[in-house]
């Protein structure tokens, strides 16, 4: 999933569907992958007359975000949006529940993961907007009989990494089918423009960049006495996918 996948998925769910302000304060991640979804988080606000009235950027690893959030807060900004990924994105998580950043902001998380939040857990995550690119509960035939398969080998749901694996070597062997060859400038005539079924629904390599047009999903974290298990951290509330949540080739620049 590209960058501005990510954010622009996560913005339109949060702010056309459900009504969240158009104005955020953002904690960015300083490299390439936080730069791009920052971008993206700004473009997809101001198609929507809103903007990111500032914003932070922390190091790679960071793991005090105090001042971070503190400069969040005294902002006057209704949302937090965070682009911080991994162990950093639950520990601030984990900080801002302490400083009661969502007694004043709602939270949202631009990417997050099954393993983040599952660490994450308790209260800390309670009411944050997630956004995901695969989660273990969506109601769909395929997702469910992996997720059962995985549950039964490994004895607890899968994460988003799991299931693009098994994605990616499953739509490999049917190229190669098709193909009737294991040669890449075999392979990628076949790969472009190709439709496909994923453990999360129908999916489509655009040609000119080679990106897929996915589904995104985001969902709310439930409270710890809501969860069935630790696994079961969020509600999922929307999902959006096709064109509208990527950039065109010509904005992107990048032709294959």
């Amino acid at each position: 999933t590209a960058a501005y996948q990510m954010a622009t998925g996560t913005g339109v769910v949060v702010v056309d569907k459900l009504g969240l302000p158009k104005e955020w304060y953002c904690i960015t991640a300083d490299y390439t992958w936080g730069h791009t979804c920052l971008e993206s988080v700004k473009k997809m606000l101001q198609k929507r007359g809103g903007k990111v009235v500032g914003n932070i950027m922390v190091p790679i690893r960071e793991t005090d975000f105090s001042s971070a959030l503190t400069k969040a807060m005294a902002s006057g900004a209704p949302v937090l949006g965070v682009i911080v990924y991994g162990t950093g994105q639950g520990k601030l998580l984990q900080q801002a529940y302490e400083f009661g950043v969502k007694k004043k902001m709602k939270i949202v998380v631009v990417a997050s993961d099954l393993t983040i939040t599952t660490v994450t857990g308790g209260e800390a995550i309670k009411g944050v907007y997630l956004g995901m690119p695969w989660y273990w509960n969506i109601q769909d035939p395929v997702t469910i009989s992996l997720n059962k398969r995985y549950v039964k080998k490994y004895g607890k749901p899968a994460a988003w990494p799991g299931a693009q694996v098994y994605d990616s070597v499953r739509v490999m062997a049917m190229a190669m089918e098709k193909a009737k060859s294991f040669e890449v400038d075999k392979l990628i005539p076949v790969l472009e423009g190709m439709e496909f079924r994923t453990s999360k629904g129908p999916e489509k390599i655009r040609a000119c960049d080679h990106r897929a047009i996915q589904e995104w999903f985001v969902g709310i974290g439930k409270a710890p006495s809501e969860m069935k298990s630790k696994w079961d951290v969020m509600n999922i509330v929307g999902k959006v996918g096709g064109e509208q949540i990527m950039d065109s080739c010509e904005e992107t620049g990048c032709h294959m």
